[in-house]
């Protein structure tokens, strides 16, 4: 008895355990299909994005720092393009680097999410860099990132990014970034 005042209760609180359970008996064929989703859609092929961003570092001795992104969508889970940085302090010495992206993004088709009817709005993605540095001398420069980007709107999204840079001659840097993009 116990078991079934729950149950009711789950029915009554949660209306997708409501519409389930009234179609429990009905095959899953026979189901009607999602509403289509509304809103915010993921970037799809040949999406451009222009970002811009600012960086909280944590073992460098340049504490501000501001990047630009460029990069194409080559599909709706992978983006290339280039990224350049520029770092001071509040002495003489700077940093700058300039270098390609990839980055690797879950799904964002709107049918990945088709069983709600929700657009995801949220792109966890890992990338990586390759590129040049200079601080006192030109050198190679390699990168891995990890973050986020929240769509805000169909044609842009609030990043936030976990990235390590580091240079052949073993400079590295760990930074958090946190930027703002516009697609078209």
């Amino acid at each position: 008895m116990k078991l079934l005042t729950y149950v009711a209760a789950a029915a009554l609180l949660t209306p997708a355990f409501s519409l389930c359970a009234a179609k429990a008996d009905t095959p899953a064929a026979t189901l009607p299909p999602p509403p289509p989703a509304a809103g915010i859609t993921g970037p799809v092929a040949n999406t451009r994005e222009l970002g811009i961003s600012g960086n909280l570092q944590f073992n460098s001795g340049h504490p501000y720092s501001i990047s630009g992104l460029y990069g194409t969508f080559i599909n709706p889970t992978m983006e290339v393009g280039a990224e350049g940085t520029f770092s001071g302090s509040d002495g003489n010495s700077s940093f700058a680097s300039v270098g390609a992206i990839a980055n690797f993004f879950s799904h964002t088709d709107s049918s990945a999410s088709s069983a709600s009817g929700v657009n995801p709005v949220l792109m966890p993605y890992i990338g990586g860099f390759l590129g040049v540095s200079d601080h006192s001398q030109l050198d190679a420069s390699i990168g891995l990132q990890g973050g986020a980007k929240l769509l805000v709107g169909s044609n842009a999204a609030v990043t936030a990014e976990l990235q390590y840079r580091s240079t052949k001659q073993g400079n590295g840097n760990t930074a958090v970034v946190l930027g703002v993009s516009i697609f078209r």
